[in-house]
Formats: C-alpha cells, structure tokens, sequence
C-alpha cells in the first residue's frame, strides 16, 4: 500500500508547516525545508502556554518532530 503524500512541508528552523509550494516559510523567512515530520501542534492562541513550550511566538501549526 502506498502512502499518502503529506500536504506540507516544515520548515527546517522553525518547524512552522508551510504548503508544499511555498518558497519562504511565513514564521521565520528561512526557505529549507523537509516532508520528512511527524506530528503537528495547532496553536490557535496566543496565550496559549504551549507556545512557551515549545519557543514559538505566532499562532499556527507548527511540526512537532523533524525526522
């Protein structure tokens, strides 16, 4: 069986998920990127305490494992 294509991509510095043809990543600039994540986080506040977990300052979703 064959798996399905994951719809975005991370990005390398920030982990923030970005559509597949973004050429910049919207949370930080950068414009490395990888399919290869696992998990993701929806930050829908941005008094959100996970944010402080996990060192983001904007509200979207973010990757939580890069492989």
């Amino acid at each position: 069986m064959r798996r399905e294509r994951k719809r975005f991509k991370a990005c390398r510095k920030c982990k923030a998920l970005n559509s597949h043809d973004a050429q910049q990543c919207w949370n930080c600039g950068g414009n490395i990127f990888t399919i290869h994540w696992d998990g993701f986080v929806m930050i829908l506040s941005e008094e959100s305490a996970v944010m402080e977990v996990l060192g983001v300052d904007k509200v979207g979703y973010y990757a939580i494992k890069i492989i």
